[in-house]
């Protein structure tokens, strides 16, 4: 994603890879692949919810803090800030940096 100038957007894939790779063997196969779409596309809201707490829990804990949560949010404000050309303050965001 580096050709797009989206190096941020790194974490962002290795994160969605990490929720995809429910074996956390590093690799994903078809079924961990169907199960993953299959849960956007037609899950509950559970589902949803805890596909959302994996992609913060970046270290399996089971818990997330604020730095946590915090750097999942500035790297999709600045994927977003590449792709849109759309300056985000941190400013507006100034609750997660206190």
């Amino acid at each position: 994603m580096g050709i797009l100038g989206l190096e941020s957007a790194f974490y962002l894939s290795d994160r969605i890879f990490c929720v995809i790779d429910t074996k956390n063997d590093d690799k994903v196969d078809f079924e961990e692949y169907l199960d993953y779409l299959n849960c956007l596309m037609n899950g509950n809201e559970d589902q949803k919810i805890e596909l959302s707490f994996r992609l913060i829990d970046q270290k399996h804990k089971g818990w997330f803090n604020k730095e946590d949560f915090s750097n999942l949010l500035s790297q999709v404000m600045n994927v977003y800030s590449s792709l849109t050309g759309t300056n985000i303050c941190k400013g507006l965001f100034s609750f997660i940096y206190v």
